[in-house]
């Protein structure tokens, strides 16, 4: 929700990637479906938002969440037989690439 605060809205990302990556009771498919969901919105914004100049905190937290994802869940991704499909849709390095670089405003951390 655009109307909420940036803070709400990052500590809500962070808080579903958390509890996606750790909670047993998350399955392959509903990890999935969260991480195109939030890729699909870093796209969404990276096309609205790529050029203008703003702090874009809400995309450098849903860039990190997705970058957590798939740190926490990798085995996940590349143990399942559609992996490359879901790489493709993910598209994760038009997000890592593009002019934003969110790659510099990660927690160190998650880029281990």
């Amino acid at each position: 929700d655009v109307n909420q605060p940036a803070i709400i809205r990052q500590s809500a990302v962070m808080y579903l990637t958390s509890f996606t990556n750790r909670a047993v009771c998350v399955s392959r498919s509903d990890y999935k479906r969260i991480t195109l969901v939030i890729s699909s919105w870093c796209h969404g914004y990276i096309d609205r938002n790529e050029n203008v100049k703003c702090s874009h905190t809400p995309f450098f937290a849903a860039s990190q969440a997705l970058f957590y994802l798939f740190s926490y869940r990798h085995k996940d991704i590349f143990s399942s037989a559609d992996w490359k499909g879901f790489l493709a849709q993910v598209d994760l390095h038009r997000i890592v690439f593009c002019k934003l670089n969110p790659l510099r405003h990660c927690d160190p951390r998650t880029l281990r």
